[in-house]
Parts: C-alpha cells; structure tokens; sequence
C-alpha cells in the first residue's frame, strides 16, 4: 500500500523526477505514514487495541507533511503534442 500511495501522491505533484530530494523524502514519508494509520484503523476495527495517542499524533504529523507537499494535483506542461503522444516530450 505504502509504495502505491508513494507513487500516485509522485504523480499527482508532476512526477518523481520532478521532486527535489526533501519532496521525496516527505512523499515517502506520507506514504509510510498512511500505511501505518491505515493499519491501525484496521486493527481498531478488529477490537485490537491501538494506541489512539500514537495514531493521532501520526495522523498530525502526516497531515503537516501533506501540507508541505500540497494537496492539489501539478498539471505537466506539455508544449508538444506529438511528441507527447509518442512518449518523447520534451520540457522547457
């Protein structure tokens, strides 16, 4: 779940190769951190006992770092449709 979520966070900001090395690093983070509430939601719901503590304030540190990242999508530029289409854009 984490490198999924990893991934579509990477591609919802422009791409992995468009991040600097910190946006990275917060993405991984949101990621790992997603996986780890979403478990503990699991869990609670199971009747196992959970830290809610431990979970909101992971909850609030992923919320911090989202915020860093942005929450909206990062449209590409594309100044070349067909070299788009074909796979070979090129960014200015």
């Amino acid at each position: 779940m984490a490198y999924a979520l990893r991934d579509a966070i990477a591609a919802d900001l422009g791409g992995m190769d468009s991040l600097s090395a910190l946006k990275r690093e917060l993405v991984n983070s949101v990621a790992i951190m997603s996986a780890i509430v979403t478990d503990a939601n699991a869990r609670w719901l199971r009747g196992e006992p959970v830290s809610l503590a431990e979970i909101a304030t992971l909850s609030n540190a992923r919320r911090r770092d989202a915020q860093l990242l942005g929450l909206e999508r990062v449209a590409k530029d594309i100044t070349d449709l067909d070299a788009y289409l074909s796979g070979g854009a090129a960014c200015p």
